[in-house]
């Protein structure tokens, strides 16, 4: 038989209600401010280098000869003539004198191809294609160079305001994002641990909920009922036994989500409010936000003779303070 009224057990069931709540936005506000990162180092500006274009020699084309396979007979020794015909009149020799003329034909062209690449005329023709050339690859070597002059001088401009200017503005505000992010953090952890005292020595003290019913889907189903009619703790919870399964399946969800919206807002303003603080510097503000804390939990605390918890989270919050001053 508890040693509490119902009204008094309603009470019981709520705090403990409402702290698992605050616990839950608190661990989950606790996990999203140690996964914030600052945003990344500037990138320091890179040098860039041109490519010298390559200017090739626009050749004129090799002369060829015009010498023609009947040309080329008329051309030949009579003595080879009258061979050729003869071979080719035995018939067994005829293809292969054909062949082997054709072959001689060939070869003389080469041979002309290469006396008129060799000419004075053609030669000078290649000449001024090269010459063009290397006058036009000149060109593009020192604007090429006149181009890497100016990258360079801007590279240097960009690269001495990285080092001077952006790099140590970013280097300054990193610290300063790392020194509030570390207090942001201290001060939500040090909340959480409060809470988290508070609520176990609520279990300790009342011997009301036991390890079963802590849950915060259930300390809400236990509390809407509790509430709402004039039934016990004991009573309560005997009804809860009857449909946990389905209730746990179909609403403890809702359940959660519902206490959790019910503080979400205020508790994220609060947030806020403790972030733009330290952030200022506000030594006030933080003091005014922890003191309002501490008489949250201190009141707790006093409906249920948690004395000693109250104490307890008192001087945590003042140690933590003293600490931010210095």
């Amino acid at each position: 038989m508890s040693n509490y009224s119902q009204e008094e057990q309603v009470g019981i069931v709520r705090d403990a209600m409402t702290l698992q709540t605050v616990i839950q936005i608190e661990t989950q506000e606790l996990e999203k401010l140690k996964r914030e990162r600052f945003q990344a180092r500037p990138v320091p500006p890179t040098r860039q280098v041109l490519a010298l274009p390559q200017v090739n020699a626009q050749l004129p084309a090799p002369p060829k000869t015009d010498l023609k396979l009947m040309q080329f007979l008329k051309e030949l020794p009579v003595s080879q003539k009258i061979l050729y015909i003869a071979l080719t009149m035995t018939g067994v020799l005829f293809f292969p004198v054909l062949v082997y003329v054709y072959y001689q034909f060939t070869k003389e062209c080469r041979r002309r191809n290469m006396e008129l690449a060799q000419s004075a005329e053609y030669q000078k023709e290649v000449a001024k294609a090269e010459q063009a050339a290397a006058q036009a690859q000149e060109r593009a070597r020192q604007e090429t160079a006149k181009r890497q002059t100016a990258l360079d001088t801007q590279y240097k401009t960009e690269l001495e305001r990285y080092n001077t200017v952006e790099l140590p503005a970013y280097e300054k505000e990193l610290a300063k994002w790392e020194q509030t992010h570390a207090e942001k953090i201290a001060i939500m952890a040090a909340d959480l641990d409060a809470n988290e005292g508070i609520l176990e020595e609520l279990y300790d003290t009342t011997k009301l909920i036991s390890l079963t019913y802590r849950e915060l889907w259930i300390l809400r189903w236990l509390y809407d009922d509790m509430r709402t009619s004039d039934h016990d703790i004991r009573y309560a919870t005997e009804l809860l036994d009857r449909d946990r399964q389905r209730i746990a399946t179909e609403r403890s969800g809702l359940m959660v989500r519902e206490a959790v919206q019910d503080m979400q807002v205020s508790m994220e303003s609060g947030f806020r409010a403790v972030y733009e603080a330290v952030e200022e510097g506000n030594e006030e503000l933080v003091k005014t936000r922890r003191s309002q804390n501490a008489a949250n939990v201190a009141a707790i605390a006093q409906r249920h003779n948690l004395s000693k918890a109250a104490k307890k989270q008192n001087e945590m919050l003042e140690e933590h303070f003293e600490k931010y001053k210095k």
